[in-house]
């Protein structure tokens, strides 16, 4: 699959597409487990990061209807982190561990507040 998007290089994916799924990494050194990504594996992560996505914009929703007063300043931040974590995943792929959970998390508060704004602020 050719594509032009940064995150997605040639070297994140096993030529087969499945590179990694049989292999154990419990106990086995880290030099030994598989670099490359499998199908399974990419698709877990990102059920994992939807769920945390879910989830904040759940809790955030409760909290903006409880306090709409609070919904700007979290919507500027959430905002504001989701693209400064989206380029620095960009530019060193090697954060996105630590900075796809927070991403997920600024996601999904940036989501709750973006809609409780729209209905705090429609006639």
């Amino acid at each position: 699959m050719r594509t032009s998007n940064p995150v997605f290089q040639q070297t994140a994916f096993g030529s087969d597409g499945r590179s990694g799924l049989n292999i154990p990494t419990i106990g086995v050194e880290a030099a030994a487990r598989p670099t490359t990504m499998s199908v399974r594996s990419t698709a877990l992560k990102t059920l994992m990061l939807l769920g945390i996505t879910i989830s904040v914009a759940a809790l955030t929703w409760n909290f903006f209807m409880a306090t709409p007063s609070a919904i700007m300043p979290v919507w500027a931040v959430s905002a504001i982190g989701g693209i400064a974590c989206g380029i620095i995943m960009v530019k060193k792929p090697a954060t996105a561990p630590v900075l796809a959970p927070l991403f997920a998390i600024l996601e999904g508060a940036f989501v709750a507040a973006f809609s409780v704004a729209i209905i705090a602020y429609s006639p």
